[in-house]
């Protein structure tokens, strides 16, 4: 009986069945997507992690070092399963060529390392541990395709060659997110090469436990050799799952605003339909048949579109995620769980396809409260007309906010701006002056030779080095600090303001965290015996270092500079390339700050730019779904007064163009919603995302083409193509059925 009533219905309104599957299927869609591919990212990082067994503490440390002083300090701690010391000889980049490409521009520490003895293998793409022989090496896995290379292609250092043997993955330094990269050889040629960079060491533990900040206290206590960065294995996993996660996140943010758009829209087509029924349903009521029998004739019907959306939903899930996982596949490799993000997939979309018929039965339930004489005189029926304009604008106001959040977010990282989350002041170029001998000699003359330069229109030289910081608390912090003029490319402050004079110190937001510490609040710098006190006079944002840095204009304690960096503005008409060119021939990086930006994020805007295609594409699929939706019923329901029109001598080109005119304004209205709400509440939205990662107070960069002119003129170009094929039934409805009591 209820497939037959099923059948019945849908043959009789084909268009309520193919839009209620295509809500229900696009829900399921994108939410079963983002199970996938958020399962199959996290579970290929964490097996990633544990074939290559990356350290819980990586301490990275440039100059002496003595290995007998790091075995008496994992002596005397209990919490230490395992540790190493790992070598890096850091390359000149301009000096580094992958086929026929020099790495000039590229702004990551490229280096040579040999496999770990313990832990922190480097993984071939079969994450098993390559066997490296002399004359070869093996490339990271992010480097292929950015460089197009090939097994075979050669690998340059100035005069000397070695033969690409194959790719790499490397857990803690996948992520274009990492600012260095590994490139693995036999300890053979790695002693051959060595006077080729400077070396430098990973200080590298495998703890009992998970509580790192209790081992780097300890760390930090033992006064042992910490001239660089710290790196957790949380902070490796969160650099790693960065970039993807965007795309991720802007899909599951795609999926959830659809899920909401899809309720509505299901909603109206119910209503619609039981409005269109209401005779029938009095009558049926006034023959005494039970309301539950009644309610379970559409229940069943919308269960079996649920299915059917649900598994449709869940085959483009499927077929959409090996086109955008193949890069994350290249780099991670696949997910250790198999069928389970599967599962996972399923189990999520069985979840919403049953919020969807949880709000179904409920809307159900309504309408069926309505009394016998209700339902047989549909006197209710006019007045929710504008309701459901409203409802139609609100539809469009959402897919332009889907849109939207994509090109904006996409667009603010492209923006040179963006470096002010990277803890640095907007400026045209940067020169990096690490490793080797004399760096603060050479720092020296970098400065020198700025100032003397007349084609610097401004510049300013910071040097950066760890120290030991003491907060409120007590207790000992290893803490990264940057001394310098900080107001000669100033950056934006969320609380306070820049270090302006001595005694002063300014705290990424993470940092400050760490610290537990706020504007007003002083900390305790130590080292070599010296203590300093200073107060915190600004809080930044910042994600480089795992987010946690610090400035200050000048510090009485003084440690080895782990490196030095300047800023620079070049005058007006200055060839950017040929100074670039010249700068670097004597022993500088010096790179584009568009170029570090687009080296940094390009995996991640990759993937942003894919996800705005989802987004673009499924927003437009629904404006036009709904709209010929909406008004094919608006024009059965008005078949009687179009035919009374028609008979009248009222052109259908007349009656198109009030149509349209409706459509019209809804689509201009919606426009400017959606647009408003994508650059105020999408600007929030995905605010609190970045300030996970140590970037807070976000401030979209709105491409005022795209967001203000494209994409409204398009949602404009999709309304009125769905309200075209909508109204195309008008044509034939005759002028004498309004004389034959049709309606």
């Amino acid at each position: 009986m209820n497939v037959t009533l099923l059948k019945n219905d849908i043959k009789q309104k084909p268009l309520f069945a193919i839009a209620t599957v295509i809500f229900m299927g696009i829900s399921a869609l994108l939410i079963g997507l983002t199970c996938l591919l958020a399962s199959n990212l996290l579970g290929s990082i964490d097996h990633l992690m544990s074939v290559g067994i990356s350290p819980d503490y990586l301490q990275m440390h440039q100059g002496e070092l003595d290995e007998k002083e790091i075995a008496s300090f994992v002596g005397q701690q209990e919490d230490v399963e395992d540790y190493q010391i790992c070598h890096f000889l850091n390359l000149d980049n301009n000096e580094l060529w992958l086929g026929e490409q020099s790495l000039s521009d590229n702004t990551q520490d490229n280096g040579l390392c040999v496999q770990g003895e313990h832990f922190d293998f480097l993984l071939d793409l079969n994450n098993q541990k390559p066997v490296v022989k002399p004359g070869q090496v093996f490339v990271p896995a992010c480097y292929e395709s950015m460089y197009q290379l090939s097994i075979g292609d050669v690998f340059r250092i100035e005069e000397e060659t070695l033969e690409i043997a194959g790719f790499i993955r490397d857990s803690q330094m996948n992520s274009m997110m990492a600012s260095s990269k590994r490139f693995l050889v036999c300890e053979e040629d790695y002693n051959r090469l060595l006077s080729k960079g400077a070396e430098e060491y990973l200080i590298e533990f495998m703890l009992k436990s998970d509580d790192t900040g209790s081992f780097t206290t300890a760390y930090t206590n033992a006064k042992l050799p910490a001239n660089g960065p710290v790196i957790t294995r949380p902070l490796i996993k969160i650099m790693n799952a960065l970039s993807d996660g965007m795309m991720i996140m802007v899909i599951f943010l795609t999926g959830l605003i659809v899920l909401g758009i899809s309720l509505v829209c299901i909603r109206f087509i119910l209503i619609t339909q039981m409005e269109s029924d209401r005779k029938e349903l009095g009558l049926q009521k006034a023959l005494g048949i039970p309301k539950k029998k009644l309610q379970k004739r559409y229940l069943w019907k919308y269960l079996f579109f649920s299915a059917l959306g649900g598994c449709m939903g869940l085959l483009g899930a499927w077929i959409l995620k090996n086109l955008l996982l193949e890069q994350m596949m290249r780099l991670y490799g696949v997910s250790a769980g198999g069928i389970g993000s599967m599962v996972i997939a399923i189990l999520t979309v069985a979840m919403i396809e049953g919020l969807i018929m949880l709000f179904i039965s409920k809307t159900i339930g309504k309408f069926q409260r309505i009394s016998t004489l209700e339902a047989l005189f549909e006197h209710a029926k006019q007045r929710k007309a504008w309701k459901q304009h409203v409802l139609m604008t609100g539809m469009i106001a959402a897919c332009v906010f889907l849109m939207v959040i994509p090109q904006n977010l996409y667009h603010t990282i492209m923006d040179s701006s963006f470096v002010s989350y990277m803890g640095i002041g907007e400026s045209e170029l940067c020169i990096d002056v690490r490793n080797g001998e004399n760096l603060k000699e050479r720092t020296a003359a970098l400065e020198q030779t700025l100032k003397q330069d007349s084609q610097v229109e401004s510049y300013v030289v910071l040097s950066t080095a760890a120290y030991t910081a003491k907060a409120g608390d007590g207790d000992e912090y290893h803490i990264v600090i940057t001394k310098g003029n900080h107001t000669a490319f100033p950056i934006s402050y969320l609380e306070g303001e820049a270090p302006k004079e001595a005694g002063e110190i300014a705290l990424s937001v993470m940092q400050a965290k760490e610290l537990a510490c706020g504007l007003g609040d002083s900390i305790l710098i130590t080292e070599q015996g010296k203590e300093e006190r200073l107060l915190v006079c600004g809080i930044y944002s910042d994600i480089t270092n795992g987010g946690r840095t610090a400035k200050v204009k000048e510090l009485e304690c003084e440690t080895p500079v782990m490196w030095s960096t300047a800023y620079a503005n070049l005058a007006e008409g200055t060839n950017k390339d040929a100074w670039i060119q010249t700068m670097s021939q004597e022993g500088q990086k010096v790179v584009d700050i568009k170029q570090r930006i687009l080296n940094t994020y390009g995996q991640t805007m990759k993937q942003i730019q894919y996800a705005s295609v989802v987004s673009v594409v499924v927003a437009c699929i629904i404006v036009f779904v709904v709209l010929t939706l909406f008004f094919s019923m608006l024009t059965e329901e008005k078949r009687y007064e179009i035919s009374l029109k028609k008979a009248l001598g009222v052109t259908n080109r007349t009656i198109y163009r009030d149509y349209l005119m409706q459509g019209v304004i809804c689509s201009v209205i919606g426009s400017i919603l959606g647009v408003l709400g994508g650059v105020t509440l999408g600007e929030s939205l995905c605010g609190m995302v970045m300030e996970q990662f140590g970037a807070t107070g976000l401030s979209f960069v709105i491409p005022v083409g795209i967001v203000y002119v494209l994409i409204p003129l398009l949602t404009i170009m999709v309304t009125l193509a769905g309200i075209g094929v909508g109204l195309g039934r008008v044509k034939t409805m005759k002028p004498y059925e309004c004389c034959m009591g049709k309606e």
